[in-house]
């Protein structure tokens, strides 16, 4: 058979969302909460296949995302 096969195994780190809010604090001023975030999208991938990605076996990457943000409750 001239049929070629491929190890197509990945380990995926895709979603990761941190946040921090500190305690709540009862002030004069307009700002009654706070929290401050980040967050990643398609981050990090292991493998040993030969294409840019074992799951869909696209000739494209994924998409690599990032988001900082802060939220403010007034």
């Amino acid at each position: 058979s001239d049929q070629a096969y491929d190890d197509a195994s990945f380990i995926r780190l895709k979603n990761i969302y941190i946040s921090y809010e500190p305690v709540r604090k009862r002030t004069n001023g307009s700002v009654k909460s706070i929290s401050v975030f980040i967050q990643g999208q398609s981050l990090l991938t292991i493998s040993n296949y030969n294409g840019f990605d074992p799951e869909t076996r696209a000739v494209m990457p994924p998409l690599r995302q990032y988001v900082a943000g802060i939220q403010l409750g007034l």
